[in-house]
Parts: C-alpha cells; sequence; structure tokens
C-alpha cells in the first residue's frame, strides 16, 4: 500500500519521530547529583543601613536666622557629615533662593510685591558662585528663605547617596 497524498506523509513523519523521541527520553538514565554536605553555604551577608548624615551650610545645621548673619554665611561652604562626624565628599545640591520681589502694574501702575524662587545647580563644588554670593549679600531680607536640596554625596563604598535637604528662615 503506498501513500500518495504528501500531506499525509508529512505527518505520519513527523508522529513517527515524536514516538521515537518520547521513547528515547524515557529510557535515559537520570544524571548523578552530587551528595549534599552538612555544612551550609556560607554567603556574605550584605548590610545596607542607612547612613545618618547631617548637612551643614558652614556650621548652621538650618533653621531660623538673622539677616546679618545669613550674609556673612553667603561664602561658607556646603559640607555633609554623619551621627560620627566623618565628613562625606558632596558631588552636587540644588540651591533655592525664595526672595521677596515687587512689580509695577502695567494696567493700574501701581506697585505690587510678591514672592519670586530663583536656583542654581552647583557640580563639583561646595560653594555659591561669586555671582550669587555677592548676589546674596545685596539683596538678603527679613522672610526670605534658603532651600539646599537635592544633595548628592559619595560614601566610603563610593555609592552616591542623597542628604536631607535644609532649610533657612530669615527674621
Amino acid at each position: 500500500m503506498l501513500i500518495k497524498n504528501y500531506s499525509i506523509r508529512f505527518f505520519l513523519l513527523i508522529g513517527a519521530l515524536l514516538i521515537v523521541a518520547i521513547s528515547f527520553a524515557q529510557t535515559r538514565k537520570p544524571v548523578a547529583q552530587k551528595p549534599a554536605s552538612n555544612k551550609p553555604a556560607q554567603q556574605k551577608q550584605v548590610v545596607n543601613v542607612p547612613l545618618k548624615l547631617k548637612p551643614l551650610w558652614g556650621n548652621h545645621p538650618g533653621g531660623n536666622m538673622l539677616v546679618a548673619d545669613g550674609v556673612n554665611y553667603a561664602d561658607s561652604a556646603l559640607r555633609v557629615i554623619d551621627d560620627k562626624g566623618n565628613r562625606y565628599p558632596v558631588i552636587s545640591f540644588k540651591f533655592i533662593y525664595k526672595r521677596k520681589s515687587s512689580y509695577t502694574d502695567d494696567q493700574t501702575g501701581v506697585v505690587k510685591n510678591g514672592w519670586d524662587a530663583v536656583a542654581t545647580d552647583v557640580t563639583g563644588d561646595t560653594i555659591l558662585s561669586e555671582v550669587w554670593r555677592n548676589s546674596i549679600k545685596e539683596s538678603l531680607q527679613k522672610d526670605e528663605e534658603w532651600t539646599i536640596d537635592y544633595i548628592m554625596v559619595k560614601d566610603k563604598s563610593g555609592r552616591k547617596v542623597m542628604a536631607t535637604p535644609m532649610n533657612f528662615k530669615f527674621k
């Protein structure tokens, strides 16, 4: 008996190959496993303890400050220490200055007061640029604020770590 339909031949050939593969898989010997050792596997435990970082502007931790002190602190550098006093190198930070502003309304001609926020990103340095320092010294007023945020430092293992932000409000 000769099968002339090629599609039937193809399916019969695939079926035969499938039967041979299944029988071969069932007759294989299992691979010998190594005997279990009595010692538990020693794994190096990585302790990821968060650092308690404290940023300081000069020697000031933030909070309320007199305007005269703020003018003096304009030239200070940002530094970050931990609870043991170890110093961490500062990679970058953002300095945000919320200041009083005034403008003249074009329609009424009345001078109006408001708030303006200006910011700068400082990278690779711990002090503000000379332009920023001079601007602060010339214009710092009562009720204005500084925020130092996105403080990025490098820890002892070389990882980048972010410190908590700090705020100053001037009285």
